[in-house]
């Protein structure tokens, strides 16, 4: 009798706990998240089987959120859910995370348990429900159905699952496939139309950025289920390494970021960050080929968003040196950091799941596929107008030039020709001279010679390069020789203003005797000047004109 009681009790209790568990589903028209009407069973050993669950349902802790958050890593874990269908149909439970290795499924209903799987390791043929969504049929009966999900858990991560019939999921599925179509279909014209750009212009930014896009649009796919469900189904070990997936990608934005900023002469050393990146992909996908696949994807992964965060800075002082396209990268970057933020959290658990928290990567990279796309339009037009401000200022360089070289051309002309004038000059009154001095001869001892001879004198002795001539001389020879006479007076600040003169005659190569009559002295006046000139700046050498042809 007490034993019968016992039994009362615990069947009493088990029912209870049965009822307050049980989601009842009374129309499959709305799709229906089951979080907390979930039990979870954490087995760190992943030896548990169907049976030794089955003896544990009371052992299984409530999740008490609409979505569930696996953050324990390395382990396997068990959900229960208990349900009442009403609908009169068949039900189809849904799991949102279609990169999911595999998922036993479990469904007991009356002491009948059947078992079927699911995941990216299983071929689509393969599956209960032939889709690219994790997808389980619950036949329909009028008990309640538990239903048992296994999962292997390595990394953290949301579990969205939810019960739907299958004409509401695919009437849903419409939309998602048709949201789907614009955002791959949006990838796919970006990816054509810079191939065309790179085709015409050979710009290496533009190979750079579509391999980016292209293998970025692979990764999300990947994430949807869709590559090894379409791409190659009959390849599932590429399931195994989305830490590779994830890094060829970023290997793309890396040469990317270094061509489009041109880091190699903006800025080299922020150059050696990218190539620390890489390196750190190159062992992720080393890592992930010798087996630790887990291991890579964490670590690509966690370095991928360093790496975003990297581009975002390099950006910013790049734009600070006056780098005006990298105010669309800056944008771009920001929009997908800001998208992967988002969707790490959701993942977390940190901010609730929803339609824009579960699309959030697509839409950073869908808006930053958009704004890299007008920051090259924007690189090509800050070099062209570079170029153009270039050839502008070699235009005015060139017509200052010539302009110069003809100015210079004239002065060195006028400055020959009044030279010339002058030494012309000079051997008409050397010529008249000597006939004064004839004339002197010939009066001496005159009436006239006496009063004439004071004269004559003053004449022979009046300088040929006046003070005007001088200055006029001068304006000539600073236009051809330019600052000859500033280096000079620097240089030698001991000269006088007669000894300048020298200087300037000697530059022209003139002889001592040509120096004598312009200046209206004897060559041996000259010659003595020039031994001042030695002395003045201690030059012992006998031949004078080098030094000065040479400053």
């Amino acid at each position: 009798m007490r034993k019968t009681f016992l039994f009362v009790c615990v069947m009493l209790l088990h029912y209870k706990a049965l009822a307050a568990d049980t989601l009842t589903i009374a129309s499959g028209n709305k799709q229906v998240l089951v979080g907390k009407h979930l039990g979870v069973f954490e087995d760190p050993s992943g030896i548990l089987t169907i049976d030794d669950m089955l003896r544990k349902d009371d052992q299984f802790e409530p999740v008490n959120t609409a979505v569930p958050v696996f953050t324990t890593q390395a382990t396997y874990v068990w959900a229960r859910l208990i349900l009442k269908n009403k609908t009169g149909k068949d039900l189809w439970l849904y799991i949102g995370n279609p990169t999911t290795d595999s998922v036993l499924y479990y469904e007991k209903s009356y002491a009948h348990v059947i078992s079927k799987l699911s995941g990216d390791k299983v071929p689509l043929n393969h599956r209960d429900i032939k889709s690219n969504r994790i997808l389980f049929n619950i036949s329909y009966t009028d008990a309640p159905t538990t239903v048992y999900l296994r999962f292997n858990i390595r990394l953290p991560r949301q579990f969205p699952i939810a019960i739907i019939s299958s004409d509401a999921f695919n009437e849903s599925g419409n939309l998602v496939f048709f949201l789907d179509g614009l955002f791959y279909g949006l990838i796919a014209v970006i990816v054509i139309y810079n191939l065309f750009l790179w085709i015409m212009i050979r710009d290496r930014s533009y190979i750079f950025y579509i391999g980016y896009i292209m293998f970025s649009g692979i990764l999300l796919m990947h994430f949807d289920g869709i590559t090894y469900a379409y791409l190659w189904p009959s390849y599932q070990g590429m399931n195994d390494h989305p830490a590779i997936l994830a890094s060829v990608p970023m290997f793309f934005a890396a040469f990317f970021v270094s061509e489009f900023l041109n880091l190699r002469q903006n800025f080299p050393l922020l150059l050696k960050g990218l190539w620390v990146f890489c390196a750190v992909w190159t062992c992720c996908c080393v890592i992930s080929l010798s087996g630790g696949k887990f291991l890579a994807l964490s670590i690509s992964q966690t370095t991928a968003f360093f790496a975003a965060l990297y581009f975002l800075l390099t950006g910013v002082l790049i734009y600070k040196r006056g780098y005006t396209p990298a105010r669309y990268y800056l944008a771009g970057w920001t929009v997908l950091i800001t998208g992967i933020l988002v969707f790490l959290s959701k993942d977390m658990g940190w901010i609730g799941y929803n339609i824009f928290t579960a699309n959030s990567l697509k839409i950073g990279t869908a808006a930053e596929a958009v704004l890299m796309a007008f920051a090259l339009a924007d690189r090509i037009n800050f070099y062209k107008s570079e170029r153009n401000k270039f050839e502008s200022e070699k235009v005015y360089e060139q017509t200052e030039r010539i302009r110069v070289e003809s100015e210079l051309k004239v002065a060195e002309t006028l400055l020959l020709n009044y030279t010339e004038n002058l030494r012309q000059k000079n051997n008409l009154i050397e010529q008249f001279k000597n006939d004064l001095e004839q004339m002197e001869l010939k009066l001496k001892g005159t009436e006239l010679g006496k009063g004439q001879s004071e004269h004559i004198e003053k004449l022979l002795q009046s300088i040929i390069l006046t003070e005007d001539d001088w200055n006029e001389f001068r304006k000539l020879f600073d236009k051809v020789h330019q600052g000859y006479i500033y280096r000079i007076k620097s240089k030698y600040s001991n000269l006088t203003e007669s000894d300048i003169r020298h200087i300037a005659l000697l530059k022209l190569q003139l002889n001592s005797r040509e120096m004598a009559s312009m200046l209206g002295v004897t060559v041996e006046a000259v010659r003595k000047a020039k031994q001042r000139l030695r002395k003045k700046v201690d030059f012992h050498d006998s031949n004078l004109e080098e030094l000065v042809a040479g400053i």
